[in-house]
């Protein structure tokens, strides 16, 4: 049997081999920088300057300029120097109509002669098996004392792309961070076009073949000067001539966001080109003042076929909703899990899919002293099981098969939606990248014991804000303990706003409206909110047992209480769930509810709900300023902590 099995994980891996995908690289020469997706040249800077056609006046010659860019299948969706605009270069960008010390500069048009942009020097180039990319800098010039002078570095910028394969696009981040390191302020006054990105699409792409669509279903009719949070284009692919489509999303953190649009109608003189660039200075003007830097984030997307826009949106979602957003986040908060048919069956697939090295990480004795050495505090030790910014998006798939087939579709998304939050606490990449640190990278997952439907095993799944521990045997499951809690409250996924740990607050003061005067004063510990007392580290630890009596609810205050208690219990599968909710009710009666802080809703207040097999706290914690948006919890069954009942 072990042969067998032997057998099939080494044709399982041989045929994974022969299926991999093309690796990533940059290839930098004296005149460009060259993004490759195995064979495919799917992106091109140039370092040098570009010659405009023959016979076109030479001043139009450019470097640090992007095309062509092509899609997965090798279509090619950028123009470049079209008879109309000679300037138009791909994926671009400058500032136009400025003013220096009452000087006008234009960086853009270059045939005014009093400004461009050009490259400077390469400061890294990546190539790696799932992305490449480069950082270059970019100087912009104007030339104060004219056209035979030597010119005056005005910006400095940093111009950083990198590109990967999703959902079968290629997705092109396109940073610039420009400096004002001259000692002079740029003054950028309000104009219909000009800033960080432009585009200029192939030339066959006229009126009668192609469009443009908004985030907000704006098109060339009616797009120009309205705000979006992404742009897509689309046209004949020259080879195939079938449709091929350009989008630009626009990060949330950009100025003036959501931008402007200078979008060129069909009807323009220019025969319906397409021609598109995002302006934050379109309405408002602004300044970059010496010493002020301004950072700009795009992310540009390639693939065959017409824009989408409920694709779009996603992509927009992955893109825009964090700063520093990693693999991990995006897997988490994205991908649609696969429940399978029991809890040992999807942790059997997650073991199948580890190398030899990550299933030692993963897999622990039930008798592991990791069993009780979950945290919801950063860091995390290296011997903590799987960290998920260490896995591929293949194997961080099976994680959430794996959470969705122990879990509830409430306990899931409640999972997802805390590890999403964490995210909007990162400061910095480094911090998005470091072992033990906050965000859905540092999530770790444990197996303790073997995965089994008939025997006693166990399941961790812990990082900030979070601690699932639950034990199995049969078609039991133990969720105890579990620490929920979030920070922020409020996050935007897939274009909804999402208020994780909404029902823990508002059905505890629709409990506490239930009761009447006397029971509130039985019930109230404290005029100021309390700290969570059983947490992590704190096994055998009991709360106060004071508060109010279970046995002088009525029937109405007993629901309501009930309902509260199934938010947690709730993230269990309903048939165990509903065992639970059984046990519960049975003691309920031996319980208490202490309340400490206002009565009124939206007050800065805590609560717990004690008794013998039952431990339930909630609280806000004032580490971030804003109690309110920073909240704990923590559930237990004292009875069952870990299983124990299953294992004596």
């Amino acid at each position: 049997m072990i042969k067998r099995l032997s057998l099939a994980l080494l044709v399982l891996a041989c045929t994974h081999q022969a299926q991999a995908a093309p690796s990533f690289s940059a290839v930098e020469s004296e005149a460009a920088i060259v993004l490759k997706y195995g064979d495919l040249d799917f992106l091109t800077y140039h370092k040098a300057e570009v010659d405009p056609p023959e016979g076109v006046d030479p001043i139009y010659k450019r470097s640090g300029f992007i095309h062509p860019v092509k899609t997965p299948n090798g279509e090619i969706v950028t123009g470049i120097h079209p008879k109309d605009h000679y300037h138009h270069l791909g994926l671009w960008h400058a500032w136009v109509k400025c003013q220096i010390d009452g000087k006008a500069i234009d960086f853009w048009n270059l045939k005014a002669g009093t400004g461009r942009v050009r490259y400077a020097k390469t400061l890294a180039t990546v190539s790696e098996t799932d992305h490449a990319g480069f950082t270059v800098e970019q100087e912009h010039v104007a030339y104060l004392d004219g056209p035979e002078a030597e010119p005056t570095v005005i910006l400095r910028e940093s111009f950083q792309v990198t590109g990967r394969m999703n959902d079968g696009a290629f997705e092109i981040d396109y940073e610039t961070s420009q400096t004002n390191v001259s000692k002079h302020v740029l003054d950028l006054p309000q104009y219909r076009y000009g800033g960080p990105i432009a585009y200029r699409a192939p030339h066959s792409w006229i009126t009668s073949n192609s469009d443009y669509l908004g985030s907000e279903g704006t098109t060339r009719k009616d797009g120009h000067t309205t705000r979006s949070k992404w742009s897509a284009f689309w046209g004949p692919g020259a080879d195939s001539g079938k449709p091929v489509h350009l989008a630009i999303l626009g990060h949330q953190e950009n100025h003036d966001f959501p931008q402007r649009m200078r979008v060129w109608p069909s009807s323009d003189s220019n025969g319906g080109a397409i021609f598109f660039n995002y302006v934050p200075i379109q309405e408002t003007g602004w300044a970059i003042k010496p010493g002020e830097t301004s950072f700009m984030r795009y992310r540009v997307v390639t693939q065959s076929g017409k824009p989408d826009t409920t694709a779009l949106n996603k992509r927009w979602d992955r893109f825009s909703g964090t700063k520093y957003w990693t693999l991990a986040s995006e897997v988490i908060a994205t991908y649609e899990p696969k429940p399978l048919g029991s809890p040992a069956e999807a942790a059997n697939a997650l073991i199948a899919a580890l190398s030899e090295e990550e299933r030692s990480k993963l897999s622990h004795p039930m008798s592991s002293k990791e069993r009780k050495q979950w945290t919801n505090v950063p860091p995390r030790g290296t011997e903590g099981g799987l960290r998920l910014g260490d896995l591929k998006r293949e194997t961080i798939e099976r994680v959430c098969d794996l959470l969705a087939s122990t879990m509830s579709k409430q306990g899931y998304e409640k999972a997802r939606n805390i590890c999403y939050a964490d995210d909007q606490l990162l400061k910095d990449q480094v911090q998005a990248d470091r072992r033990g640190g906050f965000g859905t990278a540092n999530f770790w997952v444990l197996i303790f014991g073997t995965p089994s439907t008939t025997e006693t095993w166990g399941l961790q799944f812990d990082g900030h804000h979070l601690a699932q521990n639950l034990t199995f045997e049969g078609d039991k499951i133990c969720y105890s303990p579990a620490f929920i809690g979030t920070q922020p409250r409020a996050i935007q996924l897939s274009g909804n706003e999402i208020v994780v740990m909404e029902k823990e607050v508002s059905l505890a003061f629709d409990f506490i409206a239930s009761l009447t005067d006397a029971q509130r004063k039985d019930a109230l510990k404290d005029e100021r909110r309390g700290r969570i007392v059983a947490g992590a580290g704190k096994d055998g630890v009991r709360p106060d047992p004071r508060g109010l009596d279970c046995r002088k609810l009525t029937g109405d205050q007993r629901a309501i209480l009930m309902e509260l208690i199934h938010i947690w219990v709730g993230d269990l599968p309903e048939k165990q769930a509903d065992a639970r909710m059984k046990e519960i009710a049975a003691q309920l009666d031996d319980c208490r509810f202490a309340w400490r802080g206002p009565f009124e809703p939206g007050s800065d207040a805590s609560y717990h709900l004690y008794g013998p097999g039952l431990i339930l706290e909630f609280g806000g914690q004032d580490l971030g300023g804003d109690p309110a948006e920073h909240l704990h919890s923590i559930y237990r069954d004292p009875t069952n902590e870990y299983g124990a009942r299953w294992l004596k």
